[in-house]
């Protein structure tokens, strides 16, 4: 009854300490984000010809039909709105557009919306090129921005990153909301570029603790670290309640566009785990007769390829490490990181390679790996994955990467300490991600 009592002060103090954090009407008038069903990419340009001009350019595979499309989601600048409601339009076999107006109601911006689809005479195009993944250097980032288009920060003023280089759509996402969120005092984003943004090399994830009363009593003061590709839905009505308490799969719409089928996936990294696995209610884990929880942290790296077409989540292949092992010097700023090369799996795993690595059978061994879809007007719904019956002919269109520092860490269990903290809980950085073919 307890943490009930606790998720009810969580949902009634989000809503109560909603603050404006400046004066005057906002003068921006900006497209944030867009996405059609199905897109391979997706660019947009802030400014052409002149300031009060901007162009969203959508690239479609191969045939598609451009007067019968679904637009997924539009935003905007904050509390800036549209003349006119583009996620109803499906027509967009000649370009689509529209004006944004601030909240000012005075600054008026035109917006174009231009969708083509690719050549397949042209070599180029994504369907045949051997794709990389944007920003997966680690040494780009931009300001990270909630699904409102507000910078996200902490109340230090302290500002979160994510890797792109903000001008236009990047594939990758933190929990840097969450983690920013004033009730969970927190205090710390869980992921950073490092040394810094201005020089960054390499992306860290940490794991956390808060000791905080009621983040206790939810089962939740364990907070780790995960970098990945996507879009981080940080609505309350997603997450809780769950037996009391949040259930972060239920905020994480996974996935990017993807077209290709690499051999495998070459990175680097450094991981260190921490000394202490502790629970979301910071009770130490330890080895005994009836523990059925793991007692040493793991690092979870895995790089899934997915065709969604028809709305069906089929795993084409996939790429995994889930490793409890000190991998390189996480304390040598300057080096300390190991090279290493995952293959892909394509259709289902043999019995042996799932004997080696279990978590890559479907669900994955705990049920973690449930994926959910992320309707305009419903909370977000759970989608059953299959793995592909014939993955030479299965066509890919999702790529998900996740980088975490703790596997466990969708169920707040993590070897953590406080943040600021001189020992660390478990850490994990990574550079330099390219898919080999």
């Amino acid at each position: 009854m307890k943490k009930y009592l606790y998720v009810a002060i969580l949902l009634f103090s989000s809503v109560a300490c909603v603050e404006k954090d400046y004066f005057g009407e906002l003068q921006e008038a900006d497209v944030l984000t867009f996405e059609i069903d199905k897109q391979i990419s997706c660019v947009i340009k802030p400014y052409v010809d002149y300031k009060d001009t901007g162009l969203v350019s959508v690239l479609m595979p191969a045939g598609t039909d451009l007067s019968d499309l679904k637009v997924n989601y539009i935003t905007f600048s904050v509390l800036a709105h549209p003349s006119k409601d583009i996620t109803a339009v499906t027509d967009f076999t000649e370009p689509v557009v529209l004006s944004v107006i601030a909240e000012d109601n005075f600054i008026q911006k035109v917006w174009k919306i231009e969708v083509a689809c690719e050549d397949p005479e042209d070599p180029e195009n994504p369907t045949e090129r051997q794709q990389q993944l944007e920003f997966a250097s680690m040494t780009t980032w931009t300001n990270a921005l909630d699904n409102n288009g507000s910078i996200i920060k902490l109340s230090s003023g302290e500002l979160a990153y994510s890797p792109g280089d903000g001008t236009g759509v990047s594939p990758w996402s933190t929990t840097a909301e969450a983690n920013a969120f004033s009730l969970s005092q927190i205090n710390f984003f869980t992921t950073q570029p490092k040394p810094g943004y201005s020089n960054a090399q390499y992306a860290r994830m940490e794991t956390l603790e808060v000791d905080v009363p009621y983040m206790k009593n939810l089962g939740t003061a364990v907070v780790a670290g995960a970098l990945f590709t996507g879009k981080f839905q940080f609505e309350v009505k997603y997450g809780m309640p769950n037996n009391g308490g949040p259930y972060p799969r239920k905020m994480l719409d996974f996935g990017t566009s993807f077209r290709s089928k690499p051999k495998s996936v070459t990175f680097k990294m450094r991981y260190a785990p921490g000394v202490n696995m502790k629970d979301g209610e910071l009770n130490l884990i330890v080895p005994s007769a009836t523990e059925t929880r793991a007692t040493k942290d793991s690092c979870d790296i895995y790089f899934i390829l997915q065709n969604r077409n028809g709305g069906d989540y089929i795993r084409v292949g996939a790429a995994w490490l889930r490793t409890s092992e000190t991998i390189g010097n996480i304390n040598d700023d300057a080096g300390g990181f190991v090279e290493q090369t995952l293959e892909f799996v394509y259709g289902k795993p043999s019995a042996e390679q799932l004997r080696a690595k279990p978590y890559m059978k479907l669900g994955g061994t705990r049920g973690e790996l449930t994926f959910y879809q992320f309707p305009l007007t419903a909370t977000s719904v759970p989608v059953e994955e299959r793995f592909a019956m014939d993955p030479d002919n299965t066509d890919v269109t999702h790529l998900i990467v996740m980088f975490s520092s703790s596997a466990y860490g969708d169920k707040f269990w993590a070897a953590s300490n406080p943040a600021g903290s001189l020992t660390k809980g478990s850490t994990l950085d990574i550079k330099e991600v390219v898919f080999n073919y």
